[in-house]
């Protein structure tokens, strides 16, 4: 009986606060957990959000090479669009023997053969992949974020480098958004600059689970317009042998990816000779990368900060991208060929961190190519700083 008696004592306290009303009616609220477990899009049942019918529609300029780009619509003078963390299913690579250019690059460069073995990935995304869609903004953008929660847990969103009212981070706050609810982030965008979306609840787990995207704010007018916006994301995974499921405890990853692929399945970029270039690159990772390509240095013009003023910007050969970084960088595609583009650690770019030798090393790395085509194939080669 005076068990029965606390409990309605503390049934009446709670009532009588707004704050713990929302917390019980929060407790209280049936929870879907066990309904948001199916791969989204693959099952009509699955009881998941529709493919987005502005998903594929390219609306600004950056190109993500191997993800979709995300439309959105104008309600007013506010962009509106809508992202779903879901559990997504997607290939990291085909195994397959079309992609010639690649291996042939591969085995002259890194010594491997010309194997590769087909990897799926069973992980959470966005929109249905991992990395989820790149948002495009430019300054000045009231935005409006529809954001579904399909995961069998709750997650929220992080606007990495975004700054942004305290109230639109609710991961200090223990608001989560539970699964199968639906939340709006709105907010204004000042900074120019590369940035990401990931999650802010659990991030340990979340984040090596695949949930991270893009953000890239343009300036309402560049001082030095470029050609082409290229955007890329690196991540890591600990897959075991046979599986697809990634382990988000280990710290001995063997499969590195860009934009969710990995090598040799990873785009080919192709420019045009005297093309400017901007690479807008994000690591969702806990190591650091050095990322080289060959035949050009660049100028390092950004960060997570935001572009960085002329007379700091620095030029280099290697770029270290360490965790939970972006860098933007530029240069002018003056030479042209077939140049490598790749994570210089061995281990990084072929995808086995164990004392494997060469000639067996299986592909699952950081590694591409840039071609850049020639405008006249009969024009001798000159460099751009050459006098003569």
């Amino acid at each position: 009986m005076r068990k029965a008696h606390t409990i309605f004592i503390y049934f009446i306290l709670c009532i009588s606060s707004a704050g713990y009303a929302r917390e019980i009616k929060r407790i209280m609220r049936p929870r879907k957990e066990s309904t948001y477990h199916k791969f989204c899009w693959e099952h009509p049942d699955g009881n998941c959000t529709p493919r987005p019918s502005l998903k594929g529609k390219q609306t600004g300029i950056v190109e993500t090479p191997g993800i979709e780009p995300l439309g959105y619509k104008v309600n007013g003078n506010t962009k509106v669009f809508r992202l779903t963390a879901q559990p997504i299913k997607q290939t990291l690579t085909d195994g397959k023997q079309n992609h010639h250019k690649l291996l042939h690059a591969m085995k002259n460069l890194l010594g491997t053969k010309d194997t590769t073995t087909k990897q799926e990935l069973a992980a959470w995304g966005y929109n249905g992949s991992t990395p989820g869609p790149t948002i495009e903004l430019t300054v000045g953008d009231h935005v409006r974020v529809i954001f579904k929660n399909e995961l069998p847990e709750p997650t929220l969103i992080h606007w990495h480098g975004i700054e942004h009212p305290h109230e639109l981070d609710r991961s200090s706050d223990r608001n989560p958004v539970l699964p199968g609810e639906t939340y709006i982030y709105e907010f204004t965008v000042h900074q120019a600059g590369t940035f990401m979306y990931h999650s802010g609840c659990s991030i340990s787990k979340h984040n090596r689970s695949g949930l991270v995207g893009m953000i890239i704010v343009h300036p309402k007018k560049y001082a030095e317009p470029v050609d082409r916006h290229i955007a890329l994301i690196l991540q890591e995974w600990a897959l075991s042998p046979k599986s697809s499921i990634p382990n988000t405890v280990a710290h001995q990853f063997n499969w590195f990816t860009v934009n969710g692929l990995a090598a040799p399945s990873i785009p080919i970029i192709t420019l045009h000779e005297d093309e400017r270039v901007r690479f807008h690159i994000g690591s969702m990772a806990i190591n650091s990368y050095p990322l080289q390509l060959h035949g050009y240095t660049w100028t390092v013009v950004g960060t997570e900060g935001g572009p960085i003023q002329k007379s700091a910007q620095i030029k280099g050969a290697t770029l270290t991208m360490d965790p939970h970084t972006t860098r933007t960088i530029e240069f002018n595609a003056w030479n042209p060929g077939t140049w490598p583009f790749y994570a210089i650690n061995r281990h990084h770019c072929m995808g086995s961190p164990s004392e494997v030798p060469l000639d067996i090393t299986p592909h699952g790395g950081m590694f591409t190519l840039v071609k850049v085509l020639k405008k006249d194939p009969k024009a001798p080669w000159a460099h751009p700083l050459a006098t003569d």
